[in-house]
């Protein structure tokens, strides 16, 4: 009496997990797309909401401090000696893998040799010079 007890409840475990694993594969691309719906429409009510000015908020002012940091000391790596390096190290590069056949790879060490070459020149057209970028960190340092 009781194994056919605990047989009819392992079949009935059994059961349930089958049903439940068939039922997730069915409907799970179906039951993430309704999650992204919901976390969208959820996430965008605060948007929408057309009810005047009682409910809009002070607009946060975003300080990009630390991230004109990062990049002013990206930019005096990249057109300093780390740039120059890469350069260097992306040339001979390309020249021992053409050297054994692998001339995919060298086109692409070419191509970052170059690019680490010429990229002072953009950074300096694009994002002024470096001494600029030191004026810049100096104001807001204050």
């Amino acid at each position: 009496m009781i194994s056919k007890l605990k047989k009819r409840y392992f079949d009935f475990c059994v059961n349930c997990k089958l049903r439940r694993d068939s039922f997730y594969r069915g409907y799970s691309s179906f039951i993430m797309c309704l999650l992204g719906v919901g976390l969208l429409i959820y996430g965008f009510s605060d948007f929408s909401i057309a009810s005047g000015a009682a409910t809009v908020k002070k607009p946060i002012e975003y300080d990009d401090f630390y991230i004109k940091r990062a990049v002013c000391t990206l930019y005096a790596f990249i057109e300093g000696s780390f740039g120059a390096l890469l350069a260097v190290v992306a040339g001979i590069g390309a020249i021992v893998s053409s050297a054994f056949g692998g001339y995919k790879s060298a086109i692409s060490f070419i191509v970052v040799s170059c690019g680490s070459f010429i990229l002072r020149a953009l950074v300096s057209l694009f994002f002024g010079t470096l001494e600029h970028l030191n004026v810049v960190m100096k104001n807001f340092l204050k």
